[in-house]
């Protein structure tokens, strides 16, 4: 689409807005918009505020047996500021309330023979954002490293703690997303960009409490290669963090090289490696290969 500058005064250039753009995005005479300079582009924009949510969302979980965490998480993050739950089996209730920490902001606020509702009471600030997202990296980095340090000290007794951080973890990522639904974000591939990595720091917690779970249950005492590969990995994966914050401290070529290293020393572990050690390596390789693609998809 191409537009003709037009001269207002003597120096104001101005350019008109597609009449089908303002119908949609609601924009009228007097309004304020965001305008982004790229170079040799502009990017207009509606000024970034909160959305007013999606209202309610009304699902039917006829029995216990059927509830799935999802099933409340996911109209929660799409930004519903209520979800109304039809129940036949009372035992639904105690489920929906042993998850509700996990939304963040939401309470049970009404509750009959056979329904409840939960309703936000708390008004997200978009400015909490990057504050939560760098909490995020922080927990799920720190999740690594005193994974590796408990289990090279064999001390078992500290991996339950760590995996408990998988909770908090995930109550926070889901929490973001929900802003993220709710306001209009400056750069919208930003967002995308966003969405999908805190979807992959949440799979990142998830290995590390199932490696402590590993390791706790079987009381297993890692051999030395084991031992490497979890520490070499355990730094790599700290990296992350430079990329994102202060990526002119990055080196992407030296982190692919390193990551092909580990992999390949977690290839000659696995020859070693007894059964539950094994599932272990596994989990490394994964995370390894995941946080590969979390740094190909930060735009630096």
């Amino acid at each position: 689409m191409k537009r003709k500058v037009n001269l207002v005064g003597q120096n104001t250039l101005t350019i008109s807005l597609p009449t089908s753009w303002a119908k949609i995005n609601n924009i009228s005479k007097g309004d304020e918009l965001d305008v982004l300079e790229d170079k040799s582009a502009l990017v207009v924009s509606k000024s970034r505020r909160e959305l007013t949510g999606l209202g309610t969302k009304t699902l039917d979980i006829n029995s216990a047996d059927k509830f799935m965490t999802r099933l409340v998480s996911g109209p929660y993050r799409h930004g519903y500021n209520k979800i109304k739950i039809n129940f036949k089996d009372p035992g639904v209730v105690d489920k929906v309330q042993s998850k509700l920490d996990m939304l963040h902001g939401f309470e049970l606020i009404d509750q009959g023979e056979n329904y409840c509702v939960l309703k936000n009471i708390m008004q997200g600030n978009e400015t909490e954002l990057d504050d939560i997202i760098k909490r995020i990296f922080m927990i799920t980095i720190n999740m690594f490293k005193e994974s590796y340090d408990a289990i090279s000290k064999k001390q078992f007794e500290r991996l339950p703690n760590i995996a408990k951080l998988e909770r908090m973890n995930s109550r926070l990522v889901d929490f973001c997303k929900r802003l993220l639904n709710l306001y209009d974000y400056e750069e919208p591939q930003k967002a995308k960009e966003l969405y999908y990595i805190l979807g992959m720091f949440e799979e990142f917690a998830d290995d590390f409490r199932d490696i402590c779970a590993v390791v706790c249950d079987n009381k297993l005492i890692l051999n030395n290669s084991t031992l490497l590969v979890l520490k070499a990995a355990s730094e790599h994966f700290s990296k992350i963090y430079t990329c994102y914050y202060d990526h002119k401290k990055f080196d992407k070529n030296r982190q692919k090289i390193n990551s092909k290293k580990i992999l390949k020393d977690i290839f000659g572990a696995y020859s070693k490696a007894k059964k539950s050690e094994s599932i272990v390596l596994a989990y490394l390789q994964a995370i390894i290969l995941r946080s590969h693609h979390v740094i190909e998809e930060i735009q630096v």
